[in-house]
Formats: structure tokens, C-alpha cells, sequence
């Protein structure tokens, strides 16, 4: 999601937080950063996935990918949706598979995505940032 959002990641830093968390930070290209906390840990009552950007004049928060709140003007505005899209991903899938569509995911995006996460990986293993 990162990588789709912001583009090309050319460094990540990231630390083990103990068990069953890790933290990495991650540099684009066009000078954006992407923080990424993953723990286990906390209260399950609290959303299992929440991402939030900030932009001049703007914040998007997300809770679940099913609800978008955005603050924009002095105003905010809530959107919310029945679904977090993984039924469309099968679908997606499973039309590819048929020979009825495209690859739902082009081979550059996957292949950077992928080698993010072993940099996250090495990262950590290395306790030293990875250039990309």
C-alpha cells in the first residue's frame, strides 16, 4: 500500500519491539516517509488496521479500510464502506486464472513490494538501514 501510495522506497530503517512487534520507517524517493508499526499486542476492541497520512492542509485516517475520515478545509468528512475489498480481490484472481483479465497485480509493483519486505527483514536482522 505504501509503495502503491507514495512510489519507489529508496531506504528503510526498522527495529524488532519485542516478540510479536516490529517498527520500520521507510524513505521514498519523492521525499516521502511511511511509517509502519506491526504488533499483536494492545486491545483487541481497538481497530485491527489504522493508517494515517498527512499532507499540507490534509489528514486521511483510515480504520479497517472500511471507514475514511478526511480533514480537509476545517471540515471533515467520513466515508464508509460494506466491504475491505477481499472479495473483489478474489474475484480479480480468480479472472485472471480464467484467462479473462490482466494480472490484478503488475509484476513491478509485486516485485517491489516484495523486496521492501525483505529489506524490512534485513533491516532488522542487520540493525542497520538497507538502501533499495
Amino acid at each position: 500500500l505504501a509503495c502503491f501510495l507514495l512510489g519507489t522506497p529508496k531506504r528503510v530503517s526498522a527495529q524488532p519491539l519485542g516478540p510479536d512487534t516490529a517498527a520500520a520507517q521507510v524513505e521514498f524517493e519523492n521525499g516521502s516517509t511511511f511509517q509502519l508499526i506491526y504488533t499483536a499486542e494492545g486491545d483487541s476492541s481497538f481497530p485491527k488496521e489504522t493508517i494515517r497520512s498527512f499532507a499540507p492542509g490534509l489528514i486521511l485516517d483510515c480504520e479497517n479500510f472500511m471507514k475514511l475520515s478526511i480533514w480537509k478545509s476545517r471540515k471533515q468528512q467520513t466515508l464508509k464502506y460494506t466491504s475491505k475489498g477481499h472479495a473483489e480481490e478474489m474475484q480479480a484472481w480468480s479472472s485472471f486464472l480464467k484467462g479473462e483479465a490482466k494480472h490484478p497485480l503488475p509484476y513491478a509493483q509485486s516485485r517491489q513490494s516484495m523486496a521492501l519486505t525483505f529489506a524490512v527483514l534485513r533491516s532488522i536482522r542487520e540493525a542497520r538501514t538497507v538502501m533499495l
